[in-house]
C-alpha cells in the first residue's frame, strides 16, 4: 500500500536535492517525455544533463577576461576610424586600421591555437 503525503513528507533524505520551475510549455513536455518513455523526470532530467558527458568550458575566466579586453580594444579602434570618417577629415585611416586588423589576428590567433583553424 502506498504511504500517505504525511508519512512520505516525514521522511527524511541524506542526498542533496534542488528543485526546477518549469513554464507551461516545458512542464507539459516534460510530463508528455516522462508518458512516452517510462521514465520518471529526475532520470529524463539527468539522462540530458550527465547523458552527453562532462561540461567542458570552452574559455577560462582569466581567458575570457584576456578575450574581452582585445575585443574591446578592436571596437575603439573601430570607433577612432569612424569618427574620423565621420568627421569628414581627411585625415591617415592607415594606422587605426592596421592596428585592428593586427588585434584582430592576434584573436584569431589565441583561438586557433586553442580550438583549431578556423573554417568556413
Amino acid at each position: 500500500m502506498a504511504a500517505s503525503f504525511e508519512s512520505r513528507k516525514a521522511v527524511t533524505t541524506t542526498r542533496p536535492a534542488r528543485y526546477i520551475r518549469f513554464s507551461p510549455e516545458e512542464y507539459e513536455q516534460v510530463m508528455l517525455d516522462e508518458e512516452r518513455t517510462g521514465k520518471s523526470v529526475q532520470d529524463l532530467l539527468k539522462k540530458a544533463y550527465f547523458g552527453g558527458g562532462p561540461v567542458v568550458l570552452l574559455m577560462t575566466d582569466q581567458e575570457t577576461g584576456e578575450m574581452m579586453a582585445q575585443i574591446m580594444r578592436i571596437g575603439n579602434n573601430m570607433n577612432q576610424i569612424a569618427r574620423q570618417l565621420n568627421s569628414g577629415f581627411g585625415g591617415d585611416y592607415n594606422q587605426p586600421i592596421v592596428e585592428a586588423r593586427a588585434m584582430l589576428t592576434k584573436v584569431q590567433a589565441w583561438l586557433s591555437a586553442k580550438y583549431g583553424p578556423y573554417r568556413k
